[in-house]
């Protein structure tokens, strides 16, 4: 069991640059499977792959670092940071309904402004249709669609308007 520094919430970095990053490769590829829709069928792991960019980005604005002693672990002097996101799990309504007021209103000021494809007039209205397209496309024999009634072109839309409005946060901290 490694030594932890409790973290506090002057260790809330928004976006979290780790959990930013990591997003901000998931709508790469997400990009990249939409491009190829017309000569691969590779709907599936977009939808995966989209899905979770959107959770993820929605982590790095609630995020506290936490801090492992290297002593402990390594024996070596120093901490190794990682993230832990505040409101855990894969709902997007969920971790929307997660975030700070401020930053629930500058995404949802993102999203009037930039959606082509808006079906909803709110964003946590569009996140609802979208809410588990994660969980459902990685087992999609189940009862529910994967996709649920939203569009492919919507969701690729939002996780770019969404990873676009972190990627202009960065180097903000909030706590």
């Amino acid at each position: 069991m490694s030594n932890t520094k409790a973290s506090d919430s002057s260790d809330v970095e928004i976006p979290n640059t780790h959990v930013a990053e990591a997003a901000h490769q998931f709508r790469a590829v997400s990009e990249l499977l939409f491009r190829q829709l017309p000569q691969h069928d590779c709907v599936l792991p977009l939808l995966m792959v989209a899905g979770f960019a959107i959770e993820l980005s929605l982590k790095s604005l609630n995020s506290r670092n936490v801090y492992h002693d290297l002593l402990t672990e390594l024996g070596i002097a120093g901490y190794r940071v990682t993230a832990q996101p505040i409101q855990k799990g894969h709902s997007l309504v969920q971790l929307f309904d997660a975030l700070e007021e401020r930053i629930q209103r500058e995404l949802q000021e993102a999203y009037v402004s930039r959606s082509r494809f808006r079906g909803k007039p709110l964003i946590r209205d569009e996140l609802v249709i979208y809410d588990t397209v994660f969980v459902n496309s990685r087992y999609p024999f189940g009862a529910h669609s994967p996709l649920g009634d939203g569009s492919i072109n919507g969701l690729v839309d939002l996780v770019c308007i969404i990873d676009d409005h972190i990627q202009r946060l960065k180097g903000r901290i909030v706590c």
